[in-house]
């Protein structure tokens, strides 16, 4: 009887020992089905994007050669003007005395050295004394010319066609020799749109490449412009590289300076960049994510650097070899170890 009871409780803590080994094991190998797909990898070009203001390409600061009273300012902003139109004018009243003293010296330097030649034919005078007499004759001469040459730039006239951008001084105020007075922009150029650039971007552009342009002004519309100039020094302040782009309008278009201008420039070279489905990604921290690649028949996590973010692709430079597959469905479901029974997306 002792006998048959140990029997009996040796059979029970068997079967209690099977029942629970068998039902983890059964659970933990239980595969996660999955559909992945091939990673095809494409040329992309490259665009950068960035924004600034249109302007002409030909912006001059007009000044007067000589300090002086503005006297007249003769356009207002915003006016369109025409090539040798008088802008402003300073008050003469000092700078024509000056004229006015260089002639008469002239004129009496003229008379000494005609008086002295005679003198001199004469052997009056010596041959010195003449020299003198020429050498004030030509001093004279050369101040007024540079009194009537002050006198002409005393007046500011338009260089070309083109528009008054705008006026820094005022009649009646003393403008100093050199300071601007107007900002004008000639019309007989280009447009351009000066944008700025970071260092990473700068090195990829090239003179030549294309650029599209889209103005507030004008809503739904594109403009075609090609990169014309490039900064090869770093604004001291911002630490950003000036691009310089010139832009193609037609003319039944208005431009202004100063409008804001966005630009997408498509750097000349592409890079080689792989293709996966936006439902790939595992998660996303910055430019890098992660997705599960497979590896004869196991998944393992892998990250990659994001490049674009389409509306359902995920454009990445990490290379992938010809021929990868990767998870698409149920990524948040499976880790390093899971087992996992895999069908093609049909994508």
């Amino acid at each position: 009887m002792k006998i048959k009871t140990i029997i009996l409780q040796a059979l029970v803590f068997l079967s209690l020992v099977a029942c629970r080994d068998n039902s983890p094991i059964s659970t933990k190998l239980k595969p996660i089905p999955v559909k992945v797909q091939e990673v095809v990898s494409v040329n992309h070009q490259q665009v950068i994007h960035s924004s600034g203001r249109i302007s002409t390409s030909q912006e001059q600061k007009l000044s007067f050669k000589t300090g002086g009273i503005i006297r007249k300012i003769y356009v207002t902003e915003g006016q369109t003007v025409n090539k040798g139109d008088i802008l402003a004018s300073l008050d003469l009243s000092e700078i024509q005395a000056k004229v006015n003293q260089a002639r008469e010296s002239y004129e009496k330097a003229e008379r000494d050295y005609a008086r002295l030649m005679n003198l001199f034919n004469d052997s009056v005078a010596t041959l010195e004394q003449l020299q003198n007499t020429k050498t004030m004759l030509e001093i004279s001469r050369s101040n007024f010319d540079i009194a009537a040459f002050n006198m002409r730039h005393s007046t500011l006239v338009a260089p070309s066609k083109g528009r008054i951008l705008k006026i820094v001084m005022e009649e009646n105020e003393v403008a100093g020799q050199g300071y601007p007075v107007i900002l004008f922009g000639s019309t007989e150029g280009n447009w351009i749109v000066r944008i700025h650039v970071t260092d990473r971007d700068r090195v990829k552009i090239r003179p030549g490449d294309t650029a599209v342009i889209k103005l507030d002004a004008y809503l739904g519309e594109t403009f075609p412009a090609e990169v014309s100039e490039l900064a090869n020094a770093a604004d001291p302040y911002t630490g950003t590289f000036e691009v310089e782009l010139l832009l193609k309008v037609p003319d039944k278009y208005q431009l202004l300076t100063g409008m804001i201008a966005r630009a997408d420039i498509y750097v000349h070279t592409g890079i080689t960049v792989s293709v996966i489905p936006l439902e790939a990604l595992v998660k996303m921290t910055g430019n890098t994510g992660y997705v599960y690649e497979i590896a004869d028949g196991i998944p393992f996590k892998r990250a990659v650097s994001i490049v674009e973010i389409r509306q359902n692709d995920v454009l990445v430079s990490t290379g992938f070899k010809p021929g990868t597959l990767i998870i698409t469905e149920n990524v948040n479901l499976i880790s390093d170890i899971t087992a996992i029974t895999i069908s093609k997306s049909n994508n």
